[in-house]
């Protein structure tokens, strides 16, 4: 039977701790930067396999293929933005929505929508949308403005729900 002294664990913690490090796992965010300098020196139009791409980036073929799934999805439906610091707060800002084949009117319907603007009670300034797209959506029935307030009406909630069905059933079916 062996025991170990305190100065045998202290040789053989190096040992161990270099064998941990063998066998840690790597951080999303170091996969996510291996992934994207390997595809930066590819030009458009090349094609590479994913085991070549697990083999230069050094990590199992599963990873790659997981994270290439990922990123896929999230460039085909986030829209893009940008994470900022204010005094302390962070804070995401929407610098180019996710594209879809629908009018400006109809993307001003699907914001209301999303904004919770349906409805006497939730009703918001005019002055946050565009006021061009609002007076027409105004004229078509789809806004109701009462003051300085405006809300989507039955018909456009039906229309930006509508809408947003078909948006969820496209980000649905690239997954």
């Amino acid at each position: 039977m062996s025991y170990y002294t305190l100065k045998n664990l202290l040789y053989s913690l190096p040992y161990y701790m270099s064998r941990e490090r063998l066998l840690m796992r790597k951080s999303p965010q170091d996969i996510v930067y291996a992934l994207s300098h390997a595809l930066k020196e590819g030009r458009k139009g090349d094609e590479y396999l994913i085991a070549d791409l697990a083999k230069y980036t050094e990590m199992h073929y599963v990873t790659v293929n997981n994270y290439l799934t990922m990123i896929e999805y999230i460039q085909s439906n986030i829209p893009r933005f940008a994470k900022m610091d204010r005094k302390g707060n962070a804070k995401i800002v929407i610098s180019q929505e996710l594209e879809m084949d629908i009018s400006d009117g109809e993307r001003l319907l699907l914001r209301m929508f999303d904004k919770g603007v349906v409805g006497k009670s939730t009703s918001v300034g005019s002055e946050q949308f565009d006021g061009e797209l609002l007076e027409g959506s105004i004229k078509d029935g789809y806004v109701i403005r009462t003051d300085a307030k405006i809300y989507l009406s039955r018909s456009g909630i039906m229309n930006a729900a509508d809408l947003a069905d078909k948006r969820e059933e496209r980000i649905m079916s690239n997954r």
